[in-house]
Order: C-alpha cells, then sequence, then structure tokens
C-alpha cells in the first residue's frame, strides 16, 4: 500500500496543526467495537466523556426517540436507546468534535453524519455475516470504519473549505460525479486519501487506516483486506438504498464472503433504516 500523504496539498495540512484527537478515543473505540459489551458497561466507559454523555441523555429525551418518561441517567439513555445507536452516536460525537466546517457552505452536517451512520450500519450487520475462517476476526471494528468512511470530508471542509464547496456542489448537480475525483481536481486530494492520512496521523489501527483509504473499487481494494473490502460493499449499498436501485451486482464480486442472501437483507434492513437515520442526524448535527 502507498501511503495517504502522497499528495502536495496533504503534506501541507499535514505540517499545520492537525485535529487534536480527544483523550481517551482509543479506550472508547476498544470498548465500542467490542460486540459483547453491554449497555451498562458501556455507560461505564461513557461517563469519562461527560460531554457525549450529556448529548446522549439529551437525544433520549427527543422527540426522536419519544420516551414515555423523562430520562435523567446515562444508564437509563443507554438503556432507552439501545446499544447499537449508542455505539454509533458516541463515536460520531467524539470525531466531530475536533472539526468547524462552517466555512463550507456545502457541506451539509445532517447528510454527512447520516451517511456516515447509515454506512455503519450496513457495515456492521454485513460483518456479522462473514464468519471468522474468511476474515470475521477482522471486522470487529466494522461499525467505526462505516463511522469514518468519510473522515476525509469532514476534514477538507474544516481546512479547505472553498474548493471542497465547489466540489459538494458538482456532486449536488450530479450524483453520478465521483465526488473523491473531483476533490482530487478541485482540491488536491479525496476524501479517501485525506481520511487515510488522518487516521495514520492520529495512530488509528492501521486496518481502519486501510478501510478509509483502499474503500471503493477504484482504490486497489482487492487487496486492501477484508475491512476495506466489507466498508466498501457497505458505502455502495447505501448510495444504492437512497436511489432505491437494489444491490449493486458489483458487491458479490467486491466481497465475495458476504452471501448473497445476506446481502439483500442488510440492504433491505439498510433501505428501511434510512429515514429513522436521518433523523438521529438531525437530532445530533442540526444547528
Amino acid at each position: 500500500m502507498t501511503s495517504a500523504c502522497n499528495a502536495p496539498v496533504l503534506d501541507t495540512l499535514s505540517s499545520r496543526r492537525l485535529p487534536v484527537i480527544p483523550i481517551g478515543t482509543f479506550d472508547l473505540l476498544a470498548a465500542l467495537d467490542d460486540d459483547s459489551i453491554g449497555f451498562r458497561e458501556i455507560a461505564t466507559v461513557l461517563e469519562r466523556f461527560p460531554t457525549i454523555a450529556a448529548r446522549l441523555i439529551q437525544l433520549a429525551n427527543s422527540s426522536w426517540s419519544s420516551p414515555v418518561a423523562e430520562v435523567s441517567s446515562l444508564d437509563a439513555a443507554c438503556s432507552r436507546l439501545g446499544v447499537d445507536v449508542v455505539k454509533s452516536t458516541s463515536v460520531a460525537l467524539l470525531v466531530s468534535a475536533p472539526f468547524d466546517p462552517c466555512r463550507c457552505p456545502a457541506f451539509e452536517p445532517r447528510r454527512y453524519w447520516a451517511r456516515a451512520l447509515a454506512v455503519a450500519e450496513a457495515a456492521s450487520h454485513l460483518a456479522a455475516c462473514i464468519g471468522s475462517e474468511a476474515g470475521g476476526g477482522d471486522l470487529q471494528s466494522a461499525r467505526t470504519a462505516g463511522l469514518l468512511h468519510n473522515l476525509g470530508l469532514l476534514w477538507l471542509a474544516d481546512q479547505l473549505p472553498e474548493p471542497t464547496h465547489l466540489a459538494l456542489l458538482k456532486w449536488a448537480r450530479d450524483p453520478d460525479v465521483s465526488l473523491d475525483r473531483s476533490l482530487m481536481e478541485l482540491a488536491g486530494a479525496g476524501y479517501r486519501q485525506a481520511g487515510g492520512c488522518l487516521a495514520r496521523a492520529w495512530g488509528l489501527p492501521s486496518s481502519l487506516v486501510t478501510a478509509l483509504e483502499h474503500q471503493g473499487r477504484d482504490r486497489g481494494q482487492a487487496d486492501a483486506g477484508p475491512l476495506a473490502k466489507l466498508t466498501g460493499m457497505a458505502v455502495s449499498m447505501v448510495a444504492a438504498a437512497e436511489a432505491g436501485s437494489g444491490v449493486p451486482a458489483h458487491c458479490a464480486a467486491d466481497c465475495p464472503a458476504v452471501p448473497a442472501a445476506d446481502a439483500e437483507r442488510v440492504y433491505r434492513h439498510t433501505a428501511q433504516q434510512l429515514e429513522r437515520i436521518e433523523g438521529l442526524a438531525g437530532s445530533l448535527f442540526d444547528g
């Protein structure tokens, strides 16, 4: 694999003060990647992150959650929201903290996080379809990889708002245009390059770095390992669910470890969850 930071613009960005990853991030990621952890154990870990804990309690009391009675404790919030929602929103809130993309007018936080949360949901369900003998043991971080798959876009919107704005406008006019290629043309680096570069600078696990950098059919995915293949499949599946076009034909070849029947089941689940996930993203990040 080549280094993610092989574009001049990324060398320039990396030489500036990088966004600071919050203290305790690795401990939280490790805990949230544990499939056996329950809501009480998650609540214990999250007590070290009071800002995230407060937002989760707020979310548990929101119209999106529609609680019958007021939720006033972190334990109750985690129980109300469910383990999967708590895992995804905790990582999203943690990762979003160092960035301020508001100078990029075309960057829409709700759309960005709705896509990230949907890809995380699809990735976690796809990972559950793969046995350990087919690389499933490397897929414990599937939900995190899905959440972070477009991390580079967040960084570019923060640091290079004008060219990122133009690339996003181009993509909005024609969704068939590759946002990654448009960013390369206008900003000097695609969001996958940028995401891999930032993840490497943060010291995230190498499997996550590779998944961010090599997701997608045109980024050397064939040699990138199971997590990158699965992340790329989840991204394609969410885009297809948004368009209502069915499971992409190339998924079977890109990630053959996922049986076709399972891929169809995950696709249907993802499509059914899109509206709910968009509401969740709005509750967390609007305004």
